[in-house]
C-alpha cells in the first residue's frame, strides 16, 4: 500500500521546497527505494523528525542524503528498534539486515586488553566465523579490533562494526585501515544509528552499545574492567532477555574484574564461554541456525 507523503498531509510537518523533496527522493531511489514505496516514505518521515531541531529541516535532510549518496552510505530501516528506526550502512547492507534472522554474536570487551584477552577474542571470533556466525563489535582498540580481524582473516568470515558516530567518521583513527577493510569486504559493513557527519560522543557510545545489543542474538564479553563500556552492552542485552556469554579471567587481573563479577551475579541468562561451541549452542537454542 502506498502511503501519503508527509508534505501533502492535512497535518503536514514543516513544508519543504520542491527541490529539497526531489533531492531526497532521488537519493533514496539511488539506493533502490522507489519514490512511492512504504520504505521511502518511512525513511523520509524519520529523517525529517530527527531534523526538526534544524532551522530548515527538509534542507538538512536533503544535504544528509546527498552526502550519503556521494559516500555510498545507505539508510536502512532497522525494523527492530523503536529507539533507532534507521541505521546508516557503509559496505554490504545485507550484512546488517541479515542480523535480524541470521546467526550472529557481539564480541566485546576491554580496549586495554591483555595478551590473554586478545588471544581468546581471536580464537573465539575465528571459530564462530568459520561456523557461519557473523561477528559484531564496536571497532575499538583491544577486544573489538581482534574480533573484527579474526573474522576478516577467516575464509568467508563476516563482521559488522557498529560505530558511535557517522560511518564516515572513522573512530578510532588508528583503526582507519581495519574499518575501511570492513566496509570494503563482501558480507561486512560499518553501521551506525547516527547520520553521516556526526562525531562520536560519550552519549553516542552508550547509545551505540544499546543499538548493538538490540540487533544481535547474543553478547559475548571477553575482559572488562569494573567500569567497562562492554558491561553496558551486556546489561542492555540482559534487559532485552538476550543471553550474555562471559569468558572468565584471572582473579588478579583488573581487566577481568567486570567479567568475573558478571559471572558471579548468578543471572540465569549469563553463561560461561571457553570455546566457540559454547556460543554456538546458545545461538542455536534460540532458533537461529548458522
Amino acid at each position: 500500500m502506498t502511503m501519503t507523503d508527509p508534505s501533502t498531509s492535512p497535518n503536514a510537518l514543516p513544508p519543504e521546497a520542491p527541490l529539497n523533496r526531489q533531492q531526497i527522493i532521488a537519493s533514496l531511489e539511488h539506493f533502490g527505494y522507489a519514490a512511492d514505496s512504504d520504505e521511502s516514505y518511512k525513511i523520509r518521515q524519520v529523517l525529517l523528525i530527527q531534523a526538526l531541531a534544524e532551522k530548515e529541516p527538509w534542507r538538512a535532510v536533503a544535504a544528509t542524503m546527498l552526502q550519503a549518496v556521494a559516500e555510498g552510505i545507505r539508510p536502512v530501516l532497522t525494523n527492530a528498534s523503536y529507539e533507532f528506526p534507521i541505521a546508516w550502512v557503509k559496505g554490504d547492507h545485507h550484512a546488517f539486515t541479515d542480523l535480524r534472522e541470521g546467526a550472529n554474536a557481539a564480541v566485546v570487551g576491554a580496549r586495554a586488553a591483555t595478551g590473554y584477552g586478545e588471544h581468546v577474542a581471536s580464537e573465539i571470533s575465528a571459530g564462530l566465523a568459520s561456523r557461519g556466525v557473523t561477528i559484531v563489535s564496536g571497532g575499538a582498540y583491544g577486544i573489538d579490533g581482534m574480533a573484527h580481524r579474526a573474522a576478516l582473516s577467516t575464509p568467508g568470515g563476516k563482521t559488522v562494526a557498529f560505530m558511535a558516530g557517522g560511518v564516515d567518521r572513522i573512530y578510532p583513527s588508528g583503526h582507519q585501515q581495519l574499518l575501511t577493510r570492513v566496509s570494503e569486504t563482501p558480507g561486512c559493513a560499518l553501521v551506525s544509528p547516527f547520520a553521516p557527519g556526526l562525531s562520536p560522543t560519550r552519549a553516542r557510545f552508550l547509545a551505540r552499545n544499546r543499538f548493538m545489543a538490540q540487533m544481535v542474538s547474543t553478547v559475548v564479553v571477553i575482559e572488562a574492567g569494573r567500569r567497562s563500556g562492554a558491561l553496558s552492552t551486556a546489561s542492555e542485552a540482559r534487559w532485552l532477555n538476550k543471553p550474555v556469554g562471559v569468558v572468565p579471567g584471572p582473579i588478579t587481573s583488573a581487566a577481568s574484574m567486570g567479567t568475573n563479577a558478571l559471572l558471579g551475579s548468578r543471572d540465569p541468562g549469563v553463561y560461561v564461554v571457553t570455546h566457540p561451541d559454547d556460543v554456538l549452542e546458545v545461538i542455536n537454542s534460540r532458533g537461529v541456525k548458522s
